[in-house]
């Protein structure tokens, strides 16, 4: 049994499992606040509020809020709208409220709606208007969400959730989640038919542009089926089926009943050109798609070949010449492109404007590091464009592929590039961006020559055809013989294998071998953990030993197999610190590692009344030898005041507890530990607890203990958390209910429980705040307050 994927750091939260010893912990990432719980506590129609606390909680900075929000209200403000409102989203946010128990993830709803109609032109119709409202939530991603794993997975689940509005349709491995938001966009069409018939209304007002015969056909078309489909549900949750599939149904007929009135009413010329209307669209998607799927060209193509062929010779002239005229063209544009070979000449000084570098990136490595740094000397921007096809599945997702290039490309110091991912035609990303050139990497033209070419086919035919604009150039730069024989594969397959790709990445990106996550932390590797702790640093020596700890805090440590911590502590740290930082090498590889901000531990323990805010030092304390009296005094102290556990600290004893204390002692810590049975891994944390100055918090079991007793216990672990800081225990014999794991979820991710104080229960967390309110001279609402006081318990759980 373990916690769901997305249940990551967050609070202390100490789960025991009994099996096979090891200690391993996820990033303490910033993955939400109780602000999308916030919601549930702002009025109706304060969805601006809604809006910033949610970028609060997902740490967006003041002015991306700002600016975000803007984009939001001035989108469902445009003057096409009469449904698709912010009262659309007032709302569905309604139902988020009314089913929050039932949400897992809350900001990812939260996300999915407030972007899910974001663009919405009647005129361009559906699933354009979807796509268009995914790309400006990943523009939103891509700019205001700060890294991090979450980030990437996060986004790929609302991008899906956005797309697939365009039908509605869910399947059984649909998240809980997707089916609630698809339903909340749904509700409308359970409403009582007054209700329903005013919403009708305001949906002709949008397709006012449609004829009223073409109009009352289509859409009597569709409601017609729908209402006749007994297979089909319109609803996806059995909560919003049992309360509003039969309404639904019969809003349908009746709707599909006083169109077809309508239709009658219609002149009959109006009517037959509804109907050819109607068919030829039909045809033409039926041809299209079976076409393009059996012979690999369009319909198009296939239309005018026959054309050509079934006309008489004058007509051939007239038709040949512009199809001859546009293939010489484009064989011009073809047969023209600029194509720059090695060595890779040298630009006196970078040209105004930007440039643009496409592809997968599936991961970068050194050869397309050279061809950016390039154009980086050359250009005065770069846009580096990660291509996305979204009906593809990547053993990479372009979030975490990144914020690896953007790793890199920080390591290597060029800041005049940033990486972009781009889902639709990347093209279309030039043009909006004034793009002077659209560049390509090749490793030799006998090698991918046929392929590019293709490509660039494919790019001049849609800035002329779809985009009806001149095509921007396209160009190539090949590739450095150094890194011809590197390719993203190889570097994948290196992975999979455990071996090194030093000689393939910048030598900061290589350290991590662990196939499952290399990647996801290639790009954070030089990142130490955020000590909030005051440290000595007095020489160059020390400085690099502290980040050796570090690294082997933050990576070492949650690796599985020895062959991994090997890798890490024994080859890579090693060579690193021996060849970068020679002067302070001998001093920075002393083993044992033994940092610390306990030595004084014994001493706050037994003087002060509030150990835990008693300031400390986080050194290196040494050796084995000289920290276990230290621990020694505290279990003795501890064993006076609770019951006595007989322990005997030895050095891998000593090694978990130095774990567990940096863990706890840091905001936010959380570890998961593994082990069998008597393995000390509850004693250990306990006396962890008492020495960094925290209270423990563990639930009692009791006969017919569940939902609402955990709840309750819950409360008082906020409550007493407002106090003074606390370390939650939760084994793996509290999991009396699988549900139980969705509340530590929560905890983990947002740092509070759903709805879990009513209104008349919130005044402890409430009037905590009320003084550090006033001293800030912030509004004392309820809302803030209550919101204040969920991240205070954050901190200090």
């Amino acid at each position: 049994m373990s916690l769901p994927s997305t249940a990551l750091a967050s609070g202390v939260i100490v789960m025991v499992m009994n099996v096979e010893f090891s200690l391993v912990w996820p990033d303490a990432l910033e993955l939400g606040l109780p602000a999308t719980l916030a919601l549930s506590f702002a009025p109706s129609g304060c969805r601006n509020g809604y809006a910033l606390e949610l970028c609060q909680g997902l740490g967006v900075s003041k002015d991306m809020e700002q600016k975000w929000w803007n984009v939001l209200k001035n989108r469902y403000t445009e003057s096409q709208r009469a449904y698709h409102t912010l009262s659309h989203l007032d709302e569905m946010f309604g139902f988020f409220e009314e089913h929050l128990k039932l949400i897992s993830d809350a900001a990812s709803v939260s996300l999915a709606i407030f972007f899910h109609d974001v663009i919405y032109d009647p005129k361009a119709g559906s699933p354009q208007n979807e796509i268009d409202s995914a790309d400006v939530f990943d523009h939103f991603v891509q700019e205001a969400l700060p890294g991090g794993s979450e980030r990437g997975f996060r986004a790929m689940k609302v991008r899906r959730w956005i797309v697939q509005t365009a039908h509605h349709k869910c399947t059984e491995d649909d998240e809980m989640d997707c089916k609630l938001f698809m339903d909340f966009d749904m509700a409308v069409l359970g409403r009582p038919w007054p209700q329903y018939e005013a919403y009708s209304q305001q949906i002709r007002q949008e397709y006012s542009h449609v004829s009223e015969a073409l109009y009352c056909a289509a859409r009597g078309a569709f409601l017609t089926s729908t209402a006749t489909d007994s297979r089909s549900k319109i609803f996806a949750t059995d909560i919003f089926r049992n309360e509003r599939e039969r309404q639904a149904m019969e809003n349908a007929a009746q709707e599909a009943e006083v169109l077809r009135a309508k239709l009658d009413r219609c002149s009959l010329i109006a009517r037959i050109g509804a109907s050819i209307a109607l068919r030829l669209k039909a045809l033409a998607s039926a041809n299209w798609s079976s076409w393009s799927k059996l012979t690999g060209v369009s319909a198009v193509g296939l239309l005018a070949g026959s054309a050509i062929v079934a006309a008489p010779v004058h007509v051939m002239l007239g038709v040949g010449l512009p199809v001859s005229a546009a293939a010489g063209y484009l064989a011009v544009q073809l047969g023209t492109s600029t194509y720059i070979r090695q060595p890779l000449p040298t630009a006196p000084e970078p040209e105004s404007g930007l440039a643009l570098i496409a592809g997968s990136f599936n991961p970068p490595h050194q050869g397309h590091l050279e061809m950016v740094r390039y154009l980086s000397a050359r250009y005065q921007r770069v846009h580096a464009i990660i291509g996305v096809n979204p009906n593809k599945k990547y053993d990479v997702s372009p979030y975490e592929r990144q914020e690896l290039f953007r790793a890199m490309l920080k390591e290597i110091g060029l800041t005049n590039v940033d990486v972009i991912i781009v889902w639709s035609y990347i093209w279309k990303h030039a043009q909006q961006h004034g793009a002077k050139v659209m560049y390509r990497g090749l490793r030799s033209f006998r090698k991918d020559g046929a392929s590019e070419k293709c490509l660039e086919l494919q790019n001049i035919s849609g800035q002329l055809l779809l985009g009806r604009v001149r095509p921007i150039p396209t160009a190539y730069i090949q590739a450095d013989p150094r890194f011809s024989m590197v390719s993203s594969t190889l570097i994948r397959e290196r992975l999979k294998r455990g071996e090194s790709i030093t000689e393939l990445v910048p030598g900061g990106c290589s350290a991590v071998p662990s196939p499952d996550r290399a990647l996801r932390e290639n790009g954070t590797l030089r990142q130490l953990c955020s000590l909030e702790i005051s440290t000595v640093v007095n020489n160059a020596a020390i400085l690099v030993r502290l980040w050796r700890n570090e690294c082997t805090r933050v990576y070492e440590d949650r690796f599985n197999e020895d062959a991994d911590k090997a890798f890490l502590s024994e080859k890579q740290l090693h060579n690193i610190i021996k060849t970068q930082f020679q002067k302070s090498a001998d001093v920075a590889l002393q083993d044992p590692l033994v940092w610390g901000d306990f030595r004084d531990a014994l001493d706050i323990l037994v003087k002060s009344d509030t150990p835990y805010s008693a300031p400390r030092v986080y050194e290196d304390l040494g050796n084995w030898e000289s920290i276990r009296p230290i621990f020694d005094g505290v279990l003795e102290l501890y064993n006076g005041d609770n019951s006595p556990m007989n322990l005997v600290l030895f050095n891998d004893a000593l090694a978990h507890l130095l774990r567990l204390h940096r863990i706890i002692r840091l905001t936010r810590g959380m570890a998961l530990l593994i082990g069998v049975g008597g393995s000390g891994k509850q004693s250990l944390t306990r006396l962890a607890t008492f020495a960094a100055g925290y209270k423990l918090f563990e639930i009692t079991l009791s006969r017919g203990y569940g939902d609402d007793q955990l709840r309750e216990d819950l409360k008082a672990l906020y409550t007493a958390t407002i106090k003074q800081p606390m370390s939650f225990l939760f084994t793996d014999a509290h999991v009396v209910e699988e549900g139980f794991l969705e509340y530590i979820n929560n905890i983990l991710t947002v740092g509070m429980v759903p709805a879990l104080f009513p209104d008349d229960e919130k005044e402890p967390l409430v009037g905590a705040i009320r003084a550090r309110a006033r001293g800030e001279g912030v509004s004392e609402t309820g809302m803030w307050a209550y919101a204040c006081g969920v991240a205070r318990c954050r901190e200090g759980l």
